[in-house]
């Protein structure tokens, strides 16, 4: 299945993973979720607040929105653009 890069809109968390910088702090996440039409969307966000999030809970198959760029928004949290 290929990955779009390009979805707005609502998905489901299928996994994530925090990249870490060299010294150790958080660098991004990088989601890949499920659209409602069963494609894979695939977004790393440099964005603090959904860096937390995922570093703080377990994303998978909690809903989130993707609103372009490297905007997404993790409703289990709070909503979060970068």
């Amino acid at each position: 299945m290929r990955a779009r890069t390009d979805y707005e809109g609502g998905a489901t968390v299928e996994a994530d993973t925090i990249a870490y910088d060299r010294d150790g702090s958080t660098e991004a996440v990088i989601t890949s979720a499920h659209t409602p039409a069963g494609e894979r969307m695939l977004m790393r966000s440099g964005d603090p607040e959904p860096m937390l999030a995922a570093s703080s809970s377990d994303l998978v198959g909690e809903p989130v929105r993707f609103a372009g760029g490297e905007r997404v928004y993790v409703p289990s949290a709070r909503a979060v653009s970068n």
